[in-house]
């Protein structure tokens, strides 16, 4: 739930455990009253419902399967996939190409302020140059790694690398072109 903190997001998700709405059947059937009780902890949980409800009609195209989503995406590719994702509203660029990685493995850096802001640190290059090098991978190891590396970096831009870089406490400053001391 995108512009939530994550603590809200996880009481959220308890909440909805809590009336048995991880089951996505229940959540298409059930009163956007309940879903909003439930997600209230997030910012502007009322438009959240219909984008939830929304996601959630997508994945009944699907018999409910993420694994037949998956492969239905893998199927299409990242231009038609990334159509089909951002036609469901709440559904931005950034979001498909996150849910295009992480969801279906394809391999799509997102254009994340913070990932954009950390690659180009670390190479000194060009986000669009980078992004377009690391999506041509084919290495298979680096295919598997991208889903997790690109969360992790997403979080050492939030926590290191800010617009204000803490450099000091960086562990990739030895490979960093804009750090002190990098190469």
């Amino acid at each position: 739930m995108q512009g939530s903190l994550l603590k809200d997001v996880a009481r959220a998700i308890e909440d909805m455990r809590r009336e048995d709405l991880l089951d996505p059947r229940k959540l298409l059937l059930s009163p956007d009253e309940i879903i909003e009780r439930c997600i209230k902890s997030t910012r502007f949980y009322r438009s959240k419902v219909r984008k939830l409800k929304e996601m959630t009609t997508l994945l009944e195209r699907f018999q409910f399967s993420v694994g037949r989503m998956k492969l239905h995406l893998k199927k299409v590719g990242i231009k038609d996939g990334k159509g089909m994702l951002m036609n469901i509203r709440g559904i931005g660029s950034e979001t498909a190409d996150m849910i295009l990685l992480q969801v279906s493995g394809i391999p799509v850096i997102p254009a994340d302020r913070g990932l954009v802001r950390i690659l180009e640190r670390l190479y000194g290059e060009d986000f669009n140059e980078i992004r377009t090098k690391l999506e041509n991978m084919r290495d298979k190891r680096f295919l598997n790694i991208l889903p997790p590396l690109v969360l992790l970096l997403l979080e050492h831009s939030r926590v290191v690398c800010k617009s204000k870089p803490k450099c000091s406490v960086c562990v990739l400053k030895e490979e960093c072109k804009s750090a002190p001391g990098g190469i």
